[in-house]
């Protein structure tokens, strides 16, 4: 846990209260997550993943996969209604699919940049859930992190019985990742996390590189071409 980060306990009395007060039927994990994330100061999308993942896994709240996405069901329940309590036990009971594979720090790092956005679609997409160690978090976090440095990344697909469609769906995300992996094999400095400042350089790099393609083509460069303006004007003359 990071020292700016709250409580994980605070994080998850705002779950389960935030889930106990819901007028819906059912409620997407990544909407949970923006309402916990205003209700708790400093608490961060990892830290609530972290917390949810743990209180589904003691199944002290329930779940339900609905359109192949799992979604969060209100903790209430009435004890007078025994179909409700049956129906609460079936879909609680929620299977998954996991696959864990190696890839360099660089792409847990492209993954959460910008606030998790490329994570956030995978997932979106794949209707799926990437998770990383907390090693590896505070390894990218770190200034001068190790890009090639291997580090674990988790992808759980949750389902009930439909496992050919689970398949596909933890593939798909298996895939998508995989090609990022094959990206960074072949371009490892597109992944290659900007220094401080970095604008400035990154626009002397691109006009370095300007003016090394022009010599190759045979062009006289901006700065060549000034120079023998300023040769080949009559300077001049000052009258007194």
């Amino acid at each position: 846990m990071s020292s700016s980060e709250p409580r994980d306990e605070i994080v998850k009395t705002a779950i389960m209260s935030t889930v106990d007060k819901m007028d819906v039927a059912s409620i997407r994990r990544n909407k949970l997550r923006k309402i916990i994330c205003k209700q708790v100061d400093g608490t961060n999308w990892t830290q609530y993943q972290r917390v949810l993942d743990s209180i589904i896994e003691a199944k002290i709240l329930k779940t339900k996969p609905i359109d192949g996405e799992l979604m969060i069901l209100p903790s209430r329940q009435s004890k007078s209604d025994d179909n409700n309590l049956a129906e609460d036990k079936k879909s609680s009971d929620v299977k998954k699919k996991t696959e864990v594979m190696s890839v360099p720090l660089a792409i847990i790092h492209h993954l959460v940049k910008k606030g998790h956005k490329k994570q956030t679609n995978i997932e979106k997409n794949s209707k799926s859930k990437i998770s990383f160690s907390k090693e590896s978090m505070a390894a990218i976090r770190a200034k001068d992190f190790s890009p090639a440095e291997q580090a674990s990344l988790t992808i759980t697909k949750y389902h009930n019985d439909d496992e050919e469609q689970a398949t596909k769906q933890l593939q798909n995300a298996l895939l998508m990742v995989k090609k990022m992996v094959q990206a960074y094999n072949n371009n490892p400095d597109h992944f290659r996390r900007k220094d401080a400042g970095g604008t400035l350089k990154h626009q002397e790099e691109v006009k370095k590189r300007k003016f090394e393609a022009e010599k190759k083509r045979g062009r006289k460069t901006k700065t060549e071409e000034t120079s023998e303006e300023t040769v080949g004007k009559k300077r001049d003359r000052k009258y007194y």
